[in-house]
């Protein structure tokens, strides 16, 4: 009797396992396969670097501007003057972030001052702690993002759900790199 409440147990768990992997896959595919089309690669590379916590880049400021609703203002941190504005269509009070050209290459977006230090100390969350600093309770809560890691989620998934957008952005991206060079 007990080898069978044994085998009843495992099957049961077995079961558990599979169902639990089919809910995951489930899930995926309602994420990433929107239209039953797989996500552009650059896409899906885009999702997984915020997700892992990658440092923001000029494309995640695009999309941070159009999640929020607001025109994100971007300072040269070393001399303060506007560089430029992302969504300078959208309403509302201007987000405002810093960039730092960096040592080793490539900038760095961050809170300009010192926003963001409040949602997170890692380097790497500077550009989402710096935004969602900036953001009333009232605008983090109609957002539903309470975090620097729920902010990120959010982003990832508006890209899913419009990866055309996306990929235009990263399309823009490249022609102004070849004019400009490697650090847009």
């Amino acid at each position: 009797a007990t080898q069978s409440v044994q085998y009843s147990i495992q099957k049961r768990r077995a079961k558990i396992r599979t169902q639990n992997v089919l809910n995951a896959l489930s899930q995926k595919n309602q994420v990433t396969d929107l239209q039953n089309q797989p996500l552009p690669k650059s896409v899906a590379v885009k999702c997984q670097n915020i997700l892992s916590g990658a440092p923001g880049d000029l494309e995640d400021v695009g999309q941070l501007a159009a999640t929020t609703g607001r025109p994100i203002e971007i300072y040269d941190k070393d001399n303060k003057r506007l560089q430029t504005t992302i969504g300078s269509d959208n309403e509302g009070d201007p987000i405002r972030l810093q960039c730092e050209k960096l040592p080793e290459g490539g900038v760095r977006f961050s809170g300009y001052g010192d926003q963001g230090s409040t949602f997170s100390s890692h380097p790497d969350d500077a550009l989402f702690g710096g935004v969602l600093s900036q953001l009333s309770p009232q605008e983090r809560e109609k957002l539903d993002i309470a975090s620097v890691r729920a902010f990120r989620k959010r982003i990832a998934d508006n890209i899913r759900a419009n990866p055309e957008q996306s990929l235009g952005v990263q399309r823009q991206l490249a022609d102004m790199r070849r004019v400009y060079g490697s650090t847009v």
